[in-house]
């Protein structure tokens, strides 16, 4: 899996400033048999001092079985004109 919810990341700098610091979060939702399979389905990225670097839905690379809505907060609509799967892994990485 490419994303680690609930994590942060240290950066170096070449200039010799401070180390920046980036937290990421994920949001996951079901595919597969009774949604037993864990599928991306937004990503958020902010820096230490709050900034949002990347917020996007993800569209999943398999059916969604169950959105997990109570605990995601993902809706079927959020994921119409999502960013597939391949393309937010090339922006993040």
């Amino acid at each position: 899996m490419l994303f680690v919810s609930c994590c942060s990341h240290k950066l170096s700098t070449s200039t010799g400033n401070p180390p920046k610091y980036l937290a990421i979060d994920c949001e996951m939702v079901g595919a597969g048999a009774k949604g037993s399979i864990s599928q991306l389905a937004r990503c958020s990225i902010v820096s230490y001092d709050g900034d949002v670097v990347y917020d996007k839905f993800i569209k999943p690379s398999m059916p969604v079985t169950d959105y997990r809505t109570r605990w995601s907060g993902i809706r079927p609509r959020d994921l119409f004109n999502a960013t597939p799967y391949p393309e937010a892994r090339k922006e993040v990485t």
